[in-house]
């Protein structure tokens, strides 16, 4: 089997470089408590960002779940599977003391949400659409490292969205 060579092309580039600084951005401009590390441990009852951390474990272990049941052709089946187990290390990093693995709430279809399985361009409006809660919710937080985790996580999945833009189009 040969493995094409993709060229990137300057608006790809472009759209990289902005996520990029956006995150950078981001990163620098959360509140913090003057650089002072919070005594509490991350998603303890103390952690003043606890409901944050729940709200964006619960949005980690939902794209898990629709990676999971994912409608995607076999020629990519391992590389999709891939991508979307970053969302549980994302999870993981975000809310050590969530729950990770999704749970049948997290599968279950929300209101505005098709019980169908998505396929290529369905996970990666679900990436889009992530990378931009996270990069929100990284503006919120208290807790300076865990602002760094989700700008991250948000740049993974810009990342993320960009290579499953790459492989419906291939």
């Amino acid at each position: 089997m040969s493995r094409s060579t993709a060229t990137v092309s300057r608006r790809e580039m472009l759209r990289v470089t902005v996520v990029g600084g956006l995150a950078a951005a981001v990163a620098g401009c959360t509140t913090s408590s003057g650089g002072q590390s919070t005594p509490t441990s991350p998603g303890g009852p103390e952690d003043p960002d606890r409901a944050l951390r729940d709200q964006v474990g619960a949005e980690q272990r939902r794209l898990v779940a629709l990676y999971a049941n994912a409608d995607v052709p076999a020629a990519v089946a391992s590389n999709v599977t891939t991508l979307g187990s970053r969302h549980v290390a994302y999870g993981q990093a975000i809310n050590p003391a969530g729950q990770v693995v999704p749970t049948s709430a997290d599968a279950a279809p929300s209101a505005n949400a098709s019980t169908e399985p998505v396929g290529l361009k369905g996970l990666r409006k679900a990436e889009l659409s992530s990378s931009t809660m996270l990069i929100e919710q990284a503006s919120k937080a208290v807790d300076p490292e865990l602002a760094r985790l989700l700008v991250l996580s948000a740049a993974g999945s810009a990342a993320a969205a960009e290579a499953l833009r790459m492989m419906a189009s291939g």
